[in-house]
């Protein structure tokens, strides 16, 4: 017969020893905090989370985790939702622009929506512009798909435009540049000082 002597410090009977104090802040603790500084590895054994957060924990803002998906998604397909641009004429009668870049990762097709309202500060005069149209990327070369509710569309070599019917010397249209995804939207008063307001949101 074989007997085994386990042999234990004094520091190490305090571990089981509830009347004793908390002496090992080496160790990650169940319910004392600690302040850990070593890099771990989360690594399951099989596909899942690497923790769960308890229902206390659930819906907070930890601050400073850069995450580097939402809900599955990268940054860059929320970009341009609920984005706006504000933008007010300068000179009448002609067309001015303020751009966005869209988007579209390559071999991708997004679909936009673009609610404008422009403003006439002095006659109170007011327009609203609703368009939805796509827009692909393959090949690095990015292009509209289908078409607006309200517009034409046309098509040239590098430039491909959506124009929008004017109303009482109001316009917008949008103007896509092929290779670098660059989308103007160019505005059009009888006034200066129109105030123009565009929602943009892709689906």
């Amino acid at each position: 017969m074989v007997i085994k002597y386990l042999t234990y410090q004094d520091n190490q009977l305090k571990a089981i020893n509830p009347a004793q104090e908390d002496d090992f802040t080496q160790y990650v603790h169940i319910s004392n905090s600690r302040n850990i500084s070593a890099i771990h590895t989360f690594n399951p054994a099989s596909n899942s989370a690497p923790f769960i957060l308890g229902n206390n924990a659930d819906g907070y803002l930890v601050s400073g985790l850069n995450a580097d998906q939402l809900d599955g998604y990268n940054s860059i397909d929320f970009f341009i939702k609920n984005y706006t641009i504000n933008y007010t004429i300068s000179n009448p009668n002609t067309w001015e622009s303020s751009s966005i870049i869209i988007p579209n990762t390559i071999n991708t097709i997004k679909q936009y929506n673009v609610y404008t309202k422009m403003m006439n500060i002095t006659s109170q005069l007011s327009y609203s512009s609703y368009s939805s149209f796509a827009v692909s990327n393959y090949g690095s070369l990015y292009q509209f798909v289908g078409s607006s509710f309200s517009s034409n569309i046309l098509y040239t070599e590098s430039i491909v435009y959506v124009v929008t019917n004017e109303n009482d010397g109001h316009g917008i249209r949008f103007n896509l540049n092929n290779s670098t995804g660059n989308l103007n939207l160019q505005y059009s008063s009888s006034a200066s000082g129109t105030v123009c307001t565009s929602i943009i949101s892709n689906m």
